[in-house]
């Protein structure tokens, strides 16, 4: 005798989509990058290949890093690109990650 198909106890809650898009590079990986200059001692997290709103974009990365670090860091916007003092590049493809990206 067949059991009855009962829903799953735990219900999933789905966000709605973010309003901005990250594309992936030519091998699949998340547009994140590190950048060092002044003779390897000012380190820095680039961001790049978004589009859609950017500032809502701007104001969740500054918010998880608020969360993540306790204070805020500035995060600098460029033509193309956003950038973070210090090397989060783990920690924000782990936050893309966790965003479905």
């Amino acid at each position: 005798m067949l059991a009855a198909v009962r829903p799953a106890t735990a219900e999933v809650v789905q966000r709605p989509p973010p309003p901005f898009h990250l594309c992936r590079s030519i091998t699949g990986q998340l547009p994140v990058y590190s950048k060092v200059s002044a003779g390897r001692t000012l380190k820095t997290t680039v961001l790049r290949k978004y589009t859609g709103d950017v500032e809502a974009l701007r104001h969740a990365l500054r918010q998880m890093l608020l969360e993540r670090f306790g204070r805020e860091l500035d995060v600098a916007m460029f033509h193309g690109r956003m950038e973070v003092k210090g090397h989060h590049v783990k920690l924000i493809k782990k936050w893309l990650l966790d965003l479905g990206f």
